[in-house]
């Protein structure tokens, strides 16, 4: 049979016990809707169905693998496209605005969750106290965040794990669990590739 006429035939198949439902707006039902059935397309005495091949069953599909890339703060700093010296606005390809807060994304950060994103990049941190220690974890914590949402970065974790990890630290509360989530984020931080260059 001619593979035209086939198509035609199956297309005519599937379409055949189909019943449509038009809804309609009338003013003149007290609920100010009408249900309209439009007749089913006669059905042909005789019926020739194509006979299914057989095809193969799907495989699997792998996970996928962890990202290998990631920006620094410095790039996220620089990249806003916001006055001299800044390059274009990487943060275009997030969806994440950077006048959003920090408790936007994260909880637990105190007296400074109601900093911006780009704010939180400017922290300075000191290593010494609770505080500053949630103002480092800040810094790397916006650039992670910017860095799983991003569509020219892969990064190593997905933007709810990279919440989760980031709220249990801050959870935790020690000055020592809060400087460990950021070093390890630094360093997911710091592999460099995608939007911000070759590693």
């Amino acid at each position: 049979m001619n593979p035209k006429k086939m198509w035609f035939l199956a297309l005519a198949v599937l379409l055949t016990p189909l019943v449509a439902h038009v809804i309609l707006v009338s003013s003149g039902s007290p609920s100010g809707l009408a249900t309209t059935t439009l007749a089913a397309m006669p059905q042909p005495d005789t019926t020739t169905t194509p006979t299914p091949t057989p095809s193969p069953s799907p495989s699997p599909s792998p996970s996928p693998s962890p990202g290998n890339q990631g920006c620094t703060l410095g790039f996220w700093k620089t990249h806003t496209g916001l006055g001299p010296g800044n390059q274009a606005d990487a943060w275009l390809t997030t969806g994440i605005f950077r006048t959003q807060d920090l408790d936007d994304f994260f909880t637990g950060f105190g007296s400074i969750e109601e900093t911006t994103l780009l704010d939180a990049l400017q922290f300075t941190g000191n290593k010494s106290t609770l505080d500053g220690a949630r103002e480092i974890l800040a810094q790397q914590a916006v650039a992670a965040l910017l860095n799983s949402a991003s569509t020219g970065v892969n990064y190593p974790l997905s933007t709810s794990a990279l919440q989760t990890e980031v709220n249990a630290a801050l959870a935790i509360g020690t000055r020592d669990a809060i400087l460990a989530e950021a070093s390890r984020l630094d360093g997911f931080n710091g592999l460099e590739g995608g939007i911000c260059g070759q590693p």
